[in-house]
């Protein structure tokens, strides 16, 4: 089974007490399935797929593609 790679890439927007941040998750191949836990969030698209607001905290994404190993990452 071929190994699917993939790039997380985190901006912070800061206030002066609170945090929320984006991530995006970028796929090689792309149109990769990001998944955390049981839930579907979305398709990496060509041009990855942007989650915004995020809470601080630590998650783990697993992202899937059809005849690749998946990957997951915190």
């Amino acid at each position: 089974m071929r190994r699917l790679s993939s790039i997380f890439l985190l901006f912070l927007l800061s206030t002066t007490f609170a945090y929320a941040g984006d991530v995006r998750i970028v796929s090689d191949p792309p149109d990769a399935d990001v998944w955390q836990g049981d839930v579907l969030l979305g398709n990496t698209g060509t041009k990855g797929l942007l989650l915004s607001g995020l809470e601080p905290g630590r998650t783990v994404y697993s992202v899937r593609k059809l005849g690749y190993q998946p990957e997951d990452k915190a």
